[in-house]
């Protein structure tokens, strides 16, 4: 009878131990927090990379450059309009642009259709041209794979005047507890029938620690 009664406390000990672990792990999971969202106003500022360039970085990159090309560009070049095919943003920085890649090349594409300088050509036709002449964006700043490139957006009635080459670069600069790095967009304008370069160039600094 003893033995028995031994063997039911020493079940209802673990009964107990098993139960009061039960409770822990559900107080557990009902302390994690739960992922949220919330969409931003217009009026917020863009949240600041801890570890990259981020939003407000790739921002003023493509702002300020943008700007000075086409206030250069209005100055030099009368009217009618000129049509611009913007390629690819070339990445010569030691971070990954990863999703803002597609974005900025966009937002670029835009500014210059809305500049009343320009009309920009559809990156569905540059894509398309490039894989039917098998050419790579850096071979297009060769004057001959230059007018090639354009002579088959012609056939296709998509005249093509100037292509925008984007780039972007980074310096780092190491401190005892603070790191600085130097980003740098440069956008280099192609004159397809003269061959000539306009450049223009936009820096943004910033502070890691």
């Amino acid at each position: 009878m003893k033995e028995l009664s031994d063997k039911k406390g020493r079940g209802s000990s673990l009964s107990q131990m098993a139960l009061f672990g039960l409770v822990v792990l559900i107080g557990l999971s009902g302390c994690r927090s739960t992922p949220k969202g919330r969409i931003k106003e217009e009026s917020e500022g863009d949240l600041v990379g801890a570890r990259s360039a981020g939003a407000p970085t790739f921002n003023k990159l493509v702002s300020g450059s943008t700007e000075k090309l086409l206030d250069r560009a209005s100055a030099k070049y009368a009217s009618p309009r000129l049509s611009v095919a913007v390629m690819e943003i070339e990445n010569r920085s030691n971070e990954a642009i990863g999703d803002f890649l597609a974005q900025l090349d966009d937002v670029i594409e835009t500014v210059f259709e809305n500049s009343g300088s320009y009309d920009s050509v559809s990156r569905r036709y540059i894509e398309a041209v490039l894989r039917e002449t098998r050419l790579k964006p850096d071979q297009l700043v060769i004057p001959k794979y230059a007018r090639q490139f354009a002579s088959v957006l012609e056939r296709q009635d998509v005249p093509v005047t100037h292509l925008l080459f984007p780039r972007i670069t980074s310096g780092t600069t190491r401190g005892d507890e603070v790191t600085q790095k130097d980003y740098l967009m440069s956008l280099e304008l192609l004159d397809i029938s003269s061959g000539r370069f306009d450049k223009e160039t936009q820096r943004v600094r910033k502070e890691y620690n």
